[in-house]
């Protein structure tokens, strides 16, 4: 299976899209957030609905979760609520204090070193954040814990699809 994780998703057509092939992916600790639909799929070429958990979506006009046409549900770990950016309109993707998307997150890289996110802090262990930028108000942050390693993540905005594995 292919993963697809700590994406942060704004202003886009459909945030992640399966179209060929029998993928199934996962996504999850990503936000999917002022675009169309945020997981999209298209049976016609065999595409099967990735599986999702520990996303946030908001304010999506379409579907958050597009089953070929008709409506999915998100999973029971994943929520719709304002992720409170930074200044989104200033493209500061970066989480407030009270970000709902802070701490929400799954650890997903077992023991391998710890990711890097793109605010360039270090995931934390255990809390991670939802979203592409980890923030400083975890209590398990790096920076309050000094240690670092590498990885990258990703923002998509304002494109016809963010994420199309195909």
């Amino acid at each position: 299976d292919e993963e697809y994780m700590n994406n942060t998703l704004v202003g886009n057509t459909v945030g992640f899209k399966q179209r060929w092939g029998a993928i199934a992916g996962n996504v999850f600790n990503s936000i999917f957030a002022d675009g169309v639909d945020g997981i999209s799929v298209s049976s016609v070429y065999g595409a099967v609905l990735p599986s999702e958990s520990y996303n946030c979506f908001w304010n999506n006009s379409g579907d958050d979760i597009d089953d070929n046409g008709t409506p999915g549900t998100i999973d029971s770990t994943s929520f719709n609520a304002d992720p409170l950016f930074v200044d989104a309109a200033a493209g500061d993707y970066n989480l407030q204090q009270a970000s709902p998307c802070v701490g929400a997150g799954i650890k997903w890289w077992g023991n391998d070193p710890r990711p890097i996110s793109l605010s360039g802090e270090a995931v934390p262990d255990i809390f991670v954040d939802i979203g592409s930028c980890q923030s400083r108000w975890n209590q398990y942050h790096p920076a309050n814990l000094k240690r670092n390693v590498s990885y990258k993540e990703t923002i998509f905005r304002n494109s016809r699809d963010g994420v199309d594995p195909d």
